[in-house]
């Protein structure tokens, strides 16, 4: 949201174990994952475009599922639903079509503009035009963005579950959404 020209990487590998492929929710139980299946190439490095997205399981009805038990209830779930129901009622091929059509809708809802860049070739870390910041990898399951991030700081707002787990950070800009509504671009 702060970055006046951002630019996403189209030509990195595909990294296992990160968010690219999955999010995290809030669920009446807990913290959930949410995580698209993709096809396997096996120890083959994979370029993020040509990822496909497994027809395997039926993913796209657990995952709304999922999101509709755990936000039926919240302020905002029904003023969003219909905008985002239908990524899970299609049969996507590609996870980086996928991420960007998402992406797209979401900056559309928060009212973000929407203006990004891809890179036609992969750009080394320590190797960016001057003036750059690289994101790549400081968001992860496995870190603390707290602690890799110091301008990041979780700043609790309401959410459904909170009076069983308190304050739940770094979850899906979805829980954002759907418990916030229109004023979730302030919260950002």
């Amino acid at each position: 949201y702060r970055c006046s020209h951002p630019v996403i990487e189209a030509c990195e590998h595909y990294l296992k174990q990160t968010w690219r492929n999955r999010c995290q929710i809030a669920s009446a139980n807990g913290p959930m994952i949410l995580s698209l299946p993709i096809e396997s190439e096996g120890k083959k490095q994979t370029d993020i475009k040509n990822i496909r997205i497994s027809e395997h399981g039926n993913w796209q009805h657990q995952h709304w599922h999922s999101i509709e038990s755990a936000y039926y209830s919240s302020p905002y779930f029904e003023f969003y639903q219909d905008d985002l129901r239908p990524f899970f009622d299609q049969k996507p091929r590609f996870l980086a079509e996928l991420n960007e059509s998402i992406r797209v809708k979401l900056c559309e809802l928060l009212g973000i503009p929407g203006t990004v860049r891809f890179t036609t070739d992969y750009l080394h870390e320590g190797h960016l035009p001057d003036g750059w910041t690289d994101f790549r990898n400081l968001i992860s399951p496995k870190k603390d963005p707290e602690t890799t991030d110091p301008d990041f700081t979780a700043k609790p707002y309401y959410q459904v579950f909170d009076y069983k787990f308190g304050f739940l950070p770094n979850l899906s800009i979805l829980d954002l959404l759907f418990n916030m509504g229109p004023e979730s671009i302030f919260y950002l």
